[in-house]
């Protein structure tokens, strides 16, 4: 999706959100919002993505455990790089994320 929008990041987090606003339980358009935030340097944004995510899947793991696991990995990996770009940048992050969801994505 996203490379079909001619790396314009702008669109795609128009696209993505307008996603959200036909259905906010798809914890895919979440996993791409992030990302989508995180290359628009938009890392509060990217991270309360994440945030959503994790808890998405938290709420339907038990329909499948292994596919919970790997989206927890793959949130998780983004994480990671959202907050090693904002390190970079010298940019804080916002305050309030749940560090709960740290553990339960290392976990993962």
């Amino acid at each position: 999706l996203l490379l079909d929008l001619d790396s314009s990041t702008d669109t795609a987090l128009r696209i993505l959100s307008g996603l959200l606003l036909e259905s906010d339980t798809v914890v895919d358009v979440w996993y791409l919002l992030s990302l989508a935030h995180h290359g628009a340097c938009q890392f509060d944004d990217a991270l309360e993505c994440i945030e959503r995510g994790v808890q998405l899947i938290h709420a339907s793991c038990a329909e499948d455990p292994a596919a919970g696991e790997q989206k927890l990995a793959e949130f998780a990996e983004v994480k990671a790089a959202v907050e090693e770009s904002a390190k970079a940048m010298g940019q804080d992050l916002m305050e309030g994320v749940d560090d709960d969801k740290d553990d339960d994505m290392a976990d993962a």
